[in-house]
């Protein structure tokens, strides 16, 4: 496994939206590379499909792991695609052996989660399930039992909350 339990990582993301973008980041994370464990590429930033995979694989020669992420506007991201284009994003880069993790999310239909998940660790790749509450921190046994609902699903390795603290006692 990439990330394993019980170390401290550092992942850095990037979202570029273009191949000048993807060349700027690039240039940016190596120059860090020393202090960074992984490197998370946010696709739903991207914004030219006909240049995908050549940002794919000069995004995939840096020295780290690589997690390819589809954030949604409903998790906080830019992703305005449709369910069959999330699926292909992902599919496509997977095919091509880009990076080492997906992330996916919580709210994507389970049978979509179940079929991306089979095709990754099919290839190799560790599966994140993620869930964003962009609002606000639910109690601490509410959090519990969505990470123990999230964390009984076969094609899942991690499974990832985020939240939003409004408080002290959320943090």
């Amino acid at each position: 496994p990439v990330l394993k339990t019980g170390t401290i990582q550092t992942a850095v993301s990037i979202s570029p939206q273009n191949l000048v973008d993807c060349h700027r980041l690039i240039q940016q994370v190596t120059a860090k590379l020393s202090a960074i464990d992984f490197v998370e590429w946010r696709l739903d930033a991207w914004q030219v499909p006909a240049d995908l995979l050549t940002a794919a694989q000069l995004i995939n020669q840096i020295d780290r792991p690589l997690i390819l992420t589809i954030r949604t506007k409903h998790d906080g991201g830019q992703f305005n695609g449709n369910l069959a284009t999330y699926q292909t994003l992902y599919q496509t880069l997977i095919k091509q052996h880009i990076g080492q993790l997906i992330d996916l999310e919580w709210h994507v239909p389970l049978a979509t989660r179940q079929s991306l998940g089979q095709l990754a660790q099919t290839a190799g790749y560790q599966v994140i399930l993620s869930q964003h509450d962009l609002v606000a921190t639910k109690p601490t046994a509410i959090l519990q039992q969505e990470l123990a609902a999230m964390a009984v699903e076969p094609e899942i390795d991690i499974v990832k909350l985020a939240t939003t603290a409004q408080t002290k006692n959320d943090t």
